[in-house]
């Protein structure tokens, strides 16, 4: 009897340990594997690992290296360099371009806001313009030899660099881990009860497995309301936005009769109706590897590869319309990672527009160093803009400008070019909104490169939030520029300022002038020739 119950408990210790290991291998399969997932939960899972901050898209590697860069001073070594191909005959004209490259080597120490930069653009192996960039804090300066020994510098530069730090702002705004994790969660379950399993399907191939995401316009209709419709009763996740936008330095403050009015022109929207979107992520051995987005005729693709000790992204977006296709593509390289003391950088952006290919190539080599050794700005080496004279500041740019001139002209010549054909020009691809067709150009006798020239001289000022004593210099560039110009289509005729038109005169410019106060702020536009495409007006407000 003792013999039949001692096998009855076995049996039973047997069956439970059966049911617990299955229990386990369940559990285990579940968690630790892709098995018995649904491929709707397999999309947010790869979705959420790609904001991971151990295991995400961005290696823990190349944070640290960027981090590093940070606070730890370093010495860099590198090229720019071009690659332009056509098929439209233009070969020859981006030939000088190919021919061309940008050298550099320096020192930066980030964490005191210095850099200096020994640059050397190579027209060819003979034909040389080498020039220094500076940077202390605040102030920046650039010094040519042939210009002279000082470093010409101003602050006023990085004070209009600012508005490009803005987004960066957004950083300072305070915000725990437990409510960024509260405000993750609740949108992203918002999303995620609003669609189906029929909205998600699964991608085999090859190498990967990919989990799909299709929505029609009226997924994403519902989508959009119903974020919109929780977030008007999130007043935290709204004074987050608010500080946000208070930090953007707009005064506008969102509250729930604006959300109100964003729901009902959703509704109202019926373009979004015929709108179809997929977002398919791909994954290999349970990490995130690509991302692709396609909506109508754009698809935008986001992958990462990992060969040895070599880090590699790759974005490329392409639009397709009118049966012409436009491509964008930005790689990323990254070499020495695991070391973090010597890095190489190696970053390529190719354009393809219609029958012209633009590829850039930027390699740069860091190395990180105990100290710089960067000397200030002083008397001595340097004369900043700011600290002199208006008078003494005008003639000084109006000087530096001719010798530009000067140089270019002469350097031109070596290469057998005329003055106007520098191959800089042509290395940016060409996008002018006035015309399809820039032949009508040929009206006043100014070629695409001499159109491109004479308005390049001006639209470095054009800006929303120029300084006063930024934009006393742009008046002094528009003098310098009639005076010396005799063609009367290389001239800029008006200058609307203030709600007061004027015509471009000495007396009207020191006029002018003499009203723009140096440390207010000042939008700039400029008008051109609808036919020509050339700048002939010059549009000066007060913000």
């Amino acid at each position: 009897m003792g013999q039949k119950k001692k096998s009855k408990i076995i049996l039973i210790l047997i069956i439970l340990l059966v049911i617990l290991t299955l229990l386990i291998g369940i559990t285990y399969a579940f968690f630790a594997t892709d098995i018995l997932k649904s491929n709707k939960n397999l999309f947010f899972k790869y979705m959420a690992q790609l904001g991971e901050e151990k295991e995400g898209f961005i290696e823990t590697s190349l944070k640290e290296y960027f981090k590093k860069q940070k606070s730890a001073p370093y010495s860099n070594e590198g090229n720019i360099s071009f690659n332009i191909t056509a098929l439209n005959g233009q070969e020859e004209q981006f030939k000088n371009v190919n021919n061309m490259n940008l050298t550099f080597e320096g020192q930066v120490e980030k964490s005191k806001s210095q850099r200096i930069e020994n640059i050397s653009l190579n027209y060819s192996d003979k034909v040389k313009l080498p020039f220094s960039y500076k940077q202390i804090e605040n102030i920046v300066g650039i010094q040519n030899q042939d210009i002279g020994s000082k470093y010409i510098a101003t602050n006023s530069l990085m004070e209009n660099v600012e508005e490009l730090k803005k987004v960066q702002d957004f950083t300072n705004v305070p915000i725990s881990k437990e409510e960024w994790q509260q405000i993750k969660e609740t949108y992203f379950n918002i999303v995620k009860q609003e669609l189906q399993d029929s909205n998600f399907s699964k991608i085999e191939e090859a190498n990967s497995k990919g989990y799909k995401l299709t929505l029609n316009g009226e997924n994403l209709k519902n989508i959009f309301v119903k974020l919109l419709d929780n977030l008007k009763n999130d007043p935290s996740t709204l004074d987050k936005i608010n500080e946000y936008l208070k930090t953007q330095r707009n005064s506008s403050k969102i509250v729930a009769s604006d959300i109100d009015n964003l729901i009902k022109d959703i509704n109202n929207n019926t373009d979004i109706n015929d709108k179809n979107l997929e977002i398919t992520i791909y994954q290999k051995k349970r990490k995130v590897i690509s991302i692709v987005i396609k909506i109508e005729n754009i698809e935008i693709k986001l992958e990462k590869n990992i060969t040895g000790n070599d880090l590699q992204y790759n974005l490329q977006a392409q639009v397709n319309e009118n049966n012409q296709t436009g491509k964008i593509a930005f790689n990323a390289k990254f070499e020495g990672l695991q070391s973090m003391q010597s890095i190489s950088e190696n970053y390529e952006l190719t354009l393809e527009m219609q029958d012209t290919t633009y590829q850039y190539h930027y390699n740069n080599n860091v190395e990180f160093i105990d100290n710089t050794n960067i000397e200030s700005f002083n008397a001595e080496n340097s004369l900043i803009m700011d600290e002199i004279g208006e008078e003494e500041r005008n003639n000084l740019i109006n000087a530096v400008m001719e010798r530009i001139q000067s140089i270019n002209e002469s350097q031109m010549q070596e290469l057998g070019l005329g003055t106007n054909e520098n191959p800089i020009i042509y290395a940016i691809p060409q996008i002018n909104m006035y015309s399809s067709n820039f032949g009508a150009m040929n009206t006043t006798n100014l070629s695409e490169v001499e159109v491109n020239t004479f308005n390049s001289k001006f639209e470095n000022y054009e800006s929303t939030n120029l300084k006063g004593v930024t934009v006393k210099g742009l008046l002094s560039t528009i003098q310098v520029n009639n005076e010396n110009q005799e063609n009367k289509d290389r001239k800029i005729k008006e200058i609307h300022f203030d709600g007061q038109e004027y015509e471009v005169t000495q007396q009207n410019i020191t006029l002018i002038k003499s009203s723009i106060e140096t440390q207010k702020d000042y939008r700039v536009e400029f008008e051109r020739d609808e036919n020509t495409g050339v700048i002939y007006r010059a549009v000066i407000n007060q913000k």
